[in-house]
């Protein structure tokens, strides 16, 4: 191989008297000193014999000046060559002279050169020539590039290759031009890097298309997102997706806009991420929608959670299913806001669960309400938390009630 200050002595003339296979065997340091005059001068067999580390030694001025003719010569092999730093270089015009093909031999590192400007510029047949590796290497830059009629034209395998910092690049307008397919084929990595605003922009029939695990991977911030609409259609195998965290970060509203399908369908675990607000804010309907088994499942301090109206608004069959443990999670003040018919129908088992404190507390209205099996049923340290006031205001079956009980 020729030396590099004897090929960088070269004239235009003498170079193009090279063969293909000299060419070929030029060091990277050789191509590298050769003029950009040069270069643009080199002929077609010596363009095809460049190698891929030629072609990577290539500088941008010296890369600028092959024509558009020349670079629509260049093969996969040499493009694969190309560095990010290269393709950055590449102007509109140079990248509509490559083919299809051409554009799918870049490599990872060379498609991640490319800008915004550059990637909008590209025909449909050159987007769809980019393989999944190659979409997944695109900087969230580039991205934000793509037209809306490129995104739609994206296969379901391309678009899951979008990296998770990618997908969040994507305008809301971008996002308007995903098709089902393509929403059904995100993976929980893309959707967990949803905006709130990404999330708010998708349609009804587009977030229909979400499965339930896709559901489940909106991320506490994409949630905050959620329409009404949204919420509405919701399916019940959608609603499943969503863990006790989600639940639990979705807005007073969000919760608020549920049906009474969707809460009756509420697992367990779900209604354990609900937190004080949310509990607090849901509706009379909402709360006949419960199932025994659902309202047994609160959390003590969930259950001190909940409104005295709301606890009003409980069917008798719901409020038998209360255990002593939640009765104890309670507050005074619940206690004190219940009905007589409420405070009728609790149970030994129940009253068992209240604190000292609570029944010192107990107003005069409740304890009236009481009936004289309810007070035998209490324990001596119950009773022994009475205050005189409480005790001066009981009839004396009630008072011989608590006689029998300590007895």
């Amino acid at each position: 191989a020729l030396p590099i200050y004897q090929v960088a002595g070269l004239t235009t003339t003498q170079l193009n008297w090279l063969t293909a296979a000299q060419i070929g065997g030029l060091s990277s340091g050789a191509i590298a000193g050769l003029a950009t005059t040069d270069i643009g001068a080199l002929t077609e067999p010596q363009l095809i014999a460049l190698t891929p580390t030629e072609i990577g030694a290539l500088s941008g001025d010296q890369l600028g000046t092959l024509t558009t003719a020349q670079l629509s010569l260049l093969t996969g092999t040499e493009i694969s060559g190309l560095s990010a730093t290269q393709t950055a270089t590449l102007t509109i015009t140079d990248l509509a002279a490559l083919s299809p093909g051409q554009i799918a031999s870049f490599s990872s590192n060379g498609i991640s050169g490319l800008g915004d400007t550059q990637i909008s510029a590209m025909s449909s047949p050159q987007v769809a020539a980019l393989s999944p590796e190659q979409i997944a290497s695109l900087s969230p830059t580039a991205i934000s590039g793509l037209t809306a009629g490129q995104i739609s034209a994206l296969s379901p395998a391309q678009f899951a290759s979008l990296s998770a910092a990618g997908f969040g690049a994507l305008t809301t307008s971008q996002l308007g031009g995903l098709n089902v397919t393509q929403i059904g084929a995100l993976s929980a990595t893309e959707i967990s890097g949803l905006t709130p605003s990404q999330v708010a922009a998708l349609t009804t029939t587009q977030f229909s298309a979400m499965t339930a695990a896709g559901i489940g991977a909106l991320s506490a911030d994409g949630l905050a997102g959620l329409t009404m609409d949204q919420i509405n259609t919701m399916t019940l195998t959608q609603m499943g997706g969503l863990r006790a965290g989600q639940i639990g970060a979705m807005t007073v509203t969000a919760i608020g806009d549920l049906s009474t399908t969707d809460v009756a369908n509420m697992s367990v675990t779900q209604l354990g991420g609900l937190v004080r607000m949310q509990l607090r804010e849901l509706s009379a309907n909402q709360l006949d929608a419960l199932a025994t088994t659902q309202i047994a499942s609160l959390a003590p301090a969930e259950m001190g959670n909940l409104q005295a109206a709301q606890l009003d608004e409980l069917t008798g069959a719901q409020f038998a299913a209360i255990s002593s443990t939640q009765i104890a999670g309670m507050v005074a003040t619940q206690l004190g806001s219940m009905t007589s018919t409420l405070i009728g129908s609790l149970t030994a088992v129940q009253l068992s669960g209240l604190t000292t404190t609570m029944v010192a507390t107990l107003p005069e209205a409740m304890i009236g309400a009481l009936s004289d099996t309810q007070l035998e049923a209490l324990d001596a340290t119950q009773i022994a938390s009475f205050t005189s006031s409480q005790l001066s205001g009981m009839t004396a079956d009630q008072l011989a009630a608590l006689q029998v009980a300590v007895s």
